[in-house]
């Protein structure tokens, strides 16, 4: 389960998360299960964070940083991934359908059992399955 100091933290907004991020620069916030839907982290800080069977339908996460963060099982139907660096991230069990990860970094990214359904790949195109 999130942290709730964690939590409230981030739903003060990008700047305050990144500052904090940048003064407790070891911690690994846990926000895991957390309902993060429809929320705007453009450019958060998030690596290396438990985000594992969060709720993030909808959320803008474009620019992110989620290097070596842990997704597994994430509900991340339609989220704006676009230009977000995901190296390293652990993404197995994840739903990604309807998601863009245009420009997105997924260099070492596991993707362990992951619908890519109409989502918008890094070099632009759109992942479909073959009938």
């Amino acid at each position: 389960m999130a942290d709730k100091e964690h939590l409230n933290l981030l739903k003060q907004g990008t700047n305050v998360w990144n500052t904090w991020r940048w003064y407790n620069p070891t911690l690994l916030p846990d926000l895991s299960v957390a309902d993060l839907s429809r929320v705007y982290l453009e450019g958060a800080n998030l690596m290396g964070v438990d985000l594992s069977g969060a709720k993030l339908v909808g959320a803008n996460l474009r620019g992110a940083l989620l290097m070596y963060a842990y997704l597994q099982g994430a509900n991340l139907r339609g989220v704006d991934l676009s230009g977000a660096d995901l190296c390293g991230a652990d993404l197995s069990s994840a739903k990604l359908e309807g998601a863009n990860l245009s420009g997105a970094d997924l260099s070492e990214t596991t993707l362990d059992y992951v619908n890519l359904e109409d989502t918008i790949m890094p070099d632009g195109s759109k992942f479909s399955l073959q009938s």
